[in-house]
């Protein structure tokens, strides 16, 4: 059954201490991994200082839903919607919301990634294949 897939990119705006920040990125994966079971959302969400890349997959409105009430979320700015389309499958039809972004290594390879440099135009099929690679990649060595 095909599913809907968004990919948005944004700058995280976060006060204080790096500790206080990791903290508030705690929440926001809590509260996707409470909310996206009940309306059958899955993906991933990368994350480093200076970036916020998530892919959102489901049916197309609840999708569409959760990235409206995502992009409303002070937290962040400058949201760009890099990929909005159908797709024949699920990429984390097993993750409410996985996450990339605690190993330095794994920074500095989404840092050295196109998906960071701002104004660089990627096809569709790039940005997915690098967030499911590195999210699957990360995930392998839990």
């Amino acid at each position: 059954m095909a599913v809907h897939t968004i990919v948005y990119r944004s700058v995280p705006v976060f006060n204080g201490s790096v500790s206080s920040y990791l903290g508030e990125v705690d929440s926001i994966l809590a509260t996707a991994r409470r909310r996206n079971p009940a309306v059958n959302v899955t993906g991933a969400m990368l994350f480093n200082e200076d970036w916020f890349v998530q892919l959102l997959e489901g049916d197309e409105g609840d999708v569409q839903s959760t990235f409206d009430r995502i992009a409303a979320d002070p937290r962040h700015e400058d949201v760009e919607l890099l990929v909005n389309r159908t797709v024949p499958a699920r990429q984390f039809p097993d993750w409410s919301m996985g996450f990339v972004g605690d190993a330095p290594a794994v920074r500095k390879r989404f840092a050295e990634s196109p998906l960071a440099a701002p104004g660089l135009v990627l096809r569709e099929d790039q940005i997915v294949d690098f967030m499911v690679s590195l999210a699957h990649d990360e995930a392998g060595k839990v």
